[in-house]
């Protein structure tokens, strides 16, 4: 037996992003924990982080570097989901996804 717990998760997530773990050849258990988020706890969160994206663009931009595009759209998802919260058209929820992969030798399970 080997757990695993995923750590992050993609931008954007597809209907088939688990598909490979769903389709595995092998038992396993799959465990899901969903707990709400205060959204003033999370409100204060990304308030900090908008500032550290903001420094940090605001940095370059004084160094003369070229825009970095991944800090360009951290900042604006940080804005539109702090907008979304604010408006209570959004919660945020941490999720725990665990998963145990069954088999009768270790060999087996470093083929996984």
């Amino acid at each position: 037996m080997r757990s695993f717990f995923v750590i992050s998760y993609p931008r954007y997530l597809s209907e088939s992003w688990f598909s490979p773990i769903i389709n595995l050849d092998k038992v396993f258990d799959v465990s899901i924990f969903i707990q709400p988020i205060e959204t003033a706890q999370v409100l204060r969160t990304f308030q900090k982080k908008v500032a550290e994206v903001q420094s940090q663009i605001n940095t370059r931009e004084a160094k003369g570097l070229v825009r970095n595009p991944m800090l360009d759209t951290a900042y604006q998802d940080l804005e539109n989901l702090r907008d979304q919260l604010q408006q209570a058209e959004e919660k945020i929820f941490d999720v725990g996804l665990y998963i145990t992969i069954y088999a009768d030798n270790s060999a087996e399970l470093d083929k996984v």
